[in-house]
C-alpha cells in the first residue's frame, strides 16, 4: 500500500549532508548547488531540503508533515510553499533526467529513479521534445524561475574552529554550539557552509573565512566573530557579542541568527557585485554598515557610509542599494534642509542599481521608499515587477507584505509574509511581519510559536513585541492582549494596568469608564486602543477625534506637490498603522499618512472588516459613513494619486476620492 512509513529522520543539515548522484545530476546540499553535465544550478536552501529528504528515502512515500518536520523544523508552513519546491524539483528532474518525483495521492510524494529502466528510443525522442517544450514554456511563463537558475551560488563561507580558555568545560562547550549554530543558521538562510579543521590553512573554493572565540570575562560570556576574506586574508569584519552567564546557554543561537540574518541581503549584494567587484575597503565598510546599532549610530550612521562609499564604486550594485536604501530610511531624520538633496542623491543611486541589476528583485524597492506616499498603485507595480524578476530576492516580498497590510488585503499580505520568511526565518522585521499577520488572521498557536522563537534568537528587541501586541489588538481581542500585556516584563510598549482597565471597562460595557481611561492617552499603542475601543461601546465622536489628531495630514492635487510633502513633511508617526489602515501604504519603516477622507475610511473599515463594532452600533456606522461622504465632497481628502488599494478601504456607498 501506498502508505508514509513511520520512521524517524534527524532535521536535515545541509552544511553536513554529503555530495550525491540523483539521475544525470550531481547533488551536493552543502553549496545548495546541482551540476547537470557543465551546468550548474543553484537550489534555495528549503528546495535543497526536500530533495535531501526525498532521496534519503528513495522509492518511499513521504507525507507533507514529514518533509515539514525535516526540512522546516516542524514549524507551519502553507500547502503552497510545500507545492512550490516539489514544483521546482519536478523541472529540474526534466532538465536532468534519470529520476522523478510521484504524487502519490492522499499520502505524499516518492522520489523514483528511472535510470535502470529500459526505454525505447521512439519514446526517449519524445521525452526528450516535451522536456524542451516544458522548458521553453517554462522559460516564458516563469522568468522568476529562469533567473533564479542563471544567477551564479551565493558567496561561500569557510567555517573555522572557535577557540576557548582550557580547563573551562562550560565556555568550550558554548564555543562548539556557537559553530554548531553558525553551520545551520547560515545553511539555513542560503549561505553555503563548509566546516573546516582550521581557518589558518588555505581554502579553496571559498569566499569568506569566518572564525572566533569564547571566553569568559567577570559576570558575562563574550563571544568575537572575524570574517576574513579568502583570497588574502584581509579582516573584512569583527564583531563581539555578549551575555550574562546565567543566560549564556542560549548566546549561541543569538550569534547564530544575528550573523545568518545579516549576511543574507549582502550575500545577494556581492553575487550581482562579481561583475565588477569593490575594493576591500569598499566591501569592509558595507559589511559593517549591516552591523550597525544604535549606540554605534543606526542608520544615520550607515547613510553616511554609504553616501561616502557609492561614489568610490559607481559599477557596484551594493553600492548603490546601500545608499538608495539609506537615504530612505532616514529620510525623516535629517534637517529639512537636508532632505532634498538625500532625495536626489537616493533616487540618482536606486536608478543606477536598476540598470545594473535590472533582475534583482530588491532593486525595485527604494523607488517606493523615495517617492510620494500618494503613488501607491505605482509602489505596488513596482514591487510586482521586482517579484516576477526575482521572487527569491531577500526583501521584496516582505515590503509588498506591508504594503497590502496597511491598505487591508490581509489574505495575500499574510500568504506574502510565509513566502517572505520561508527561505530566511532568522530576520526581525520578517519574524515580526508574519507573527502581526497570523495573530490578525486569528491563528494564534502559530503566531506564539514564532513569537518564542524570535525573543529567544533576539531578547533585546522590542519589535517582535510590539509586532505580535498590535496584531492581537487589530483582531479586537482586548482579553488576549490583557493576557499577552501582563507576561511581557521589562517592555515599554503598554502599560500592564492600563491594559488590563481598559478591558475590563470594554467587558462591563461602560461608556462612560473608557472615555475616562482614555483621557490623554498618547503613547505607543495606548491610541489605537482607545480608538478601537471606544468605536466599540458606541462612542464614534471620540474614536474620530483620536484618529484626527493622531493622523497628520498630507493632501496634494498633482504628483509634483505630492513629492513635494514626501520631502518637506515629517513622515514618521508614533501610531501604528493598525490606526491607518486605508490611510497608507507602507514601503518601508517611514509611513507618511494621508488625508482625512481617508482616516475616516481607515475607522470605519477597521470597524465593519475585523468585528471592532458590534451589528447594534449599526447607527454609529452609519454616522461615521456620512462624515466620510462629507469629508470627500468638501475636498478635505487625499489628492492625486490615491490609490484603488487605498479606495477599497472606504465606505462601499462611499464615491471614491
Amino acid at each position: 500500500m501506498d502508505r508514509p512509513t513511520s520512521w524517524n529522520l534527524r532535521p536535515i543539515l545541509l552544511a553536513s549532508e554529503a555530495a550525491f548522484r540523483l539521475g544525470g545530476a550531481l547533488v551536493d546540499p552543502a553549496a545548495h548547488e546541482v551540476v547537470i553535465g557543465d551546468h550548474r544550478e543553484r537550489l534555495q536552501p528549503q528546495v535543497m531540503k526536500v530533495l535531501v529528504a526525498l532521496h534519503r528515502r528513495m522509492g518511499t512515500v513521504v507525507s507533507r508533515d514529514q518533509l515539514v518536520d525535516w526540512c522546516w523544523d516542524g514549524r507551519i508552513v502553507g500547502e503552497d510553499v510545500v507545492n512550490r519546491c516539489v514544483s521546482l524539483l519536478r523541472r529540474l528532474a526534466e532538465r536532468s533526467g534519470g529520476f522523478t518525483i510521484e504524487t502519490v495521492p492522499k499520502a505524499g510524494y516518492r522520489l523514483a529513479d528511472q535510470s535502470a529502466r529500459p526505454r525505447r528510443r521512439r519514446w526517449a525522442e519524445i521525452g526528450v521534445v516535451l522536456s524542451v517544450a516544458g522548458m521553453a514554456a517554462a522559460a516564458l511563463l516563469l522568468p522568476g524561475e529562469r533567473n533564479e537558475r542563471s544567477k551564479p551560488p551565493l558567496p561561500a563561507i569557510a567555517l573555522g574552529e572557535f577557540e576557548s580558555a582550557p580547563g573551562d568545560p562550560f565556555v568550550h562547550n558554548l564555543a562548539r554550539e556557537t559553530r554548531n549554530a553558525l553551520a545551520h543558521m547560515l545553511s539555513d538562510s542560503g549561505v553555503p557552509v563548509r566546516k573546516v579543521p582550521s581557518q589558518r590553512d588555505p581554502q579553496k573554493g571559498v569566499d569568506f573565512v569566518l572564525y572566533g572565540d569564547v571566553r569568559r570575562l567577570p559576570g558575562t560570556i563574550e563571544v568575537t566573530l572575524r570574517l576574513e576574506q579568502a583570497r588574502d586574508r584581509s579582516l573584512l569584519l569583527s564583531k563581539q557579542f555578549t551575555a550574562p552567564v546565567a543566560s549564556a546557554e542560549n548566546l549561541p543561537e543569538r550569534v547564530g541568527a544575528s550573523f545568518a540574518s545579516s549576511l543574507t541581503w549582502p550575500g545577494a549584494l556581492m553575487v550581482l557585485d562579481r561583475r565588477h567587484p569593490p575594493s576591500r575597503e569598499i566591501t569592509s565598510a558595507l559589511l559593517k554598515q549591516l552591523f550597525l546599532d544604535q549606540k554605534e549610530g543606526g542608520p544615520l550612521r550607515g547613510y553616511e557610509i554609504a553616501r561616502q562609499v557609492a561614489p568610490k564604486a559607481p559599477d557596484s550594485p551594493s553600492a548603490q542599494l546601500f545608499l538608495a536604501f539609506g537615504a530612505g530610511f532616514v529620510l525623516d531624520e535629517l534637517p529639512r534642509e537636508q532632505r532634498l538633496a538625500a532625495l536626489v542623491r537616493g533616487r540618482s543611486a536606486a536608478e543606477r542599481a536598476l540598470q545594473l541589476a535590472p533582475d534583482f528583485g530588491d532593486a525595485h524597492i527604494p523607488w517606493c521608499m523615495l517617492h510620494s506616499p500618494f503613488l501607491l498603485v505605482e509602489c505596488e507595480k513596482r514591487l510586482r515587477l521586482g517579484m516576477t524578476a526575482d521572487a527569491n530576492a531577500p526583501f521584496v516580498t516582505l515590503f509588498l507584505s506591508k504594503l497590502l497590510a496597511d491598505v487591508g488585503r490581509n489574505d495575500e499580505s499574510l500568504a506574502l509574509a510565509r513566502l517572505s520568511l520561508a527561505n530566511d526565518r532568522y530576520q526581525t522585521p520578517k519574524l515580526a511581519r508574519l507573527s502581526h499577520a497570523l495573530e490578525l488572521a486569528g491563528q494564534t498557536r502559530e503566531a506564539e510559536r514564532l513569537f518564542l522563537d524570535a525573543t529567544r534568537w533576539w531578547p533585546d528587541e522590542q519589535v517582535p513585541y510590539f509586532s505580535r501586541a498590535a496584531g492581537i489588538l487589530e483582531r479586537g481581542d482586548f482579553v488576549a492582549l490583557d493576557r499577552f500585556v501582563s507576561t511581557v516584563k521589562n517592555r515599554e510598549f503598554i502599560d500592564p494596568g492600563f491594559a488590563k482597565t481598559l478591558a475590563n471597562a470594554l467587558h462591563s460595557g461602560d461608556r462612560r469608564r473608557v472615555r475616562e481611561i482614555c483621557h490623554g492617552r498618547v503613547a505607543n499603542l495606548e491610541p489605537a486602543m482607545c480608538l478601537i475601543g471606544l468605536a466599540r461601546v458606541g462612542e464614534t465622536d471620540s474614536a474620530f477625534a483620536i484618529a484626527l489628531r493622531t493622523y497628520p495630514s498630507l493632501a496634494a492635487r498633482t504628483r509634483r506637490a505630492g513629492s513635494h510633502l514626501a520631502r518637506s513633511s515629517t513622515r514618521t508617526t508614533a501610531v501604528h498603522p493598525v490606526i491607518a489602515r486605508g490611510g497608507a501604504a507602507a514601503a518601508g519603516p517611514a509611513v507618511p499618512r494621508l488625508g482625512r477622507g481617508s482616516r475616516a475610511g481607515a475607522l470605519l473599515a477597521n470597524g465593519q472588516s475585523s468585528g471592532f463594532l458590534p451589528r447594534s452600533r449599526r447607527a454609529g456606522l452609519r454616522r461615521l459613513a456620512a462624515i466620510v461622504r462629507r469629508l470627500i465632497r468638501n475636498k478635505s481628502g487625499a489628492g492625486h494619486g490615491l490609490a484603488a488599494a487605498d479606495a477599497s478601504s472606504l465606505p462601499r456607498r462611499a464615491p471614491r476620492a
